[in-house]
């Protein structure tokens, strides 16, 4: 199915983007619904799902952690003294030291991290690939391969590493916040 998406600006109603995405034909009754998440936004990262690793499940709670379901949110990271060091943009809060390369593995030549079909994308070829490192690395149960791609993604894959190394083990609060979330939503 294909849907052509316009979005206009709250406050003056002009068009400021028109998306032409493919989707699949999706029952939403069958999935778990984020009333503050525009429907075709949910539709198109069902149809994704389908053809990733990930359930739609687990990629709803990784966007409620990161972004709250505001595609167009920004968080700052900053240094101890206040300092802006880098910024988190969209669905999966891509950073913009790394959206150039999150582009690439999600093979888009153009890309705007506020584009919510373009987060979905980036997000979900970021967790991919960590997918297929945590799968390099030997780890073999879902669970361990799960916490070891959230916890890459959000700190970096060398980051956790270090944290593995420093604290013997794989546990976070942002892997276990998200897994808990997906186990309710699946449930429900």
């Amino acid at each position: 199915m294909l849907v052509l998406v316009f979005n206009t600006s709250p406050i003056y109603g002009e068009l400021i983007d028109e998306y032409d995405v493919t989707v699949d034909e999706v029952d939403l009754r069958d999935y778990k619904q984020i009333e503050i998440m525009p429907i075709s936004h949910q539709y198109y990262l069902i149809t994704k799902a389908r053809k990733s690793s990930f359930s739609s499940h687990f990629l709803f709670a990784v966007i409620k952690l990161e972004s709250s379901f505001n595609y167009k949110n920004i968080s700052y990271n900053k240094s101890e003294n206040g300092n802006i060091l880098s910024y988190d943009r969209g669905y999966f809060q891509i950073n913009n030291r790394y959206e150039h390369w999150y582009a690439e593995l999600a093979e888009l030549t153009q890309y705007d991290v506020f584009n919510p079909y373009n987060s979905i994308d980036m997000g979900i070829a970021g967790l991919e690939f960590y997918r297929r490192q945590a799968i390099s690395l030997g780890y073999k149960s879902e669970y361990d391969i799960l916490r070891y791609v959230l916890n890459s993604y959000n700190m970096g894959e060398g980051g956790f590493r270090n944290y593995i190394k420093r604290t013997g083990t794989m546990n976070r609060a942002y892997s276990n916040i998200i897994l808990k979330t997906t186990k309710e939503y699946e449930e429900e």
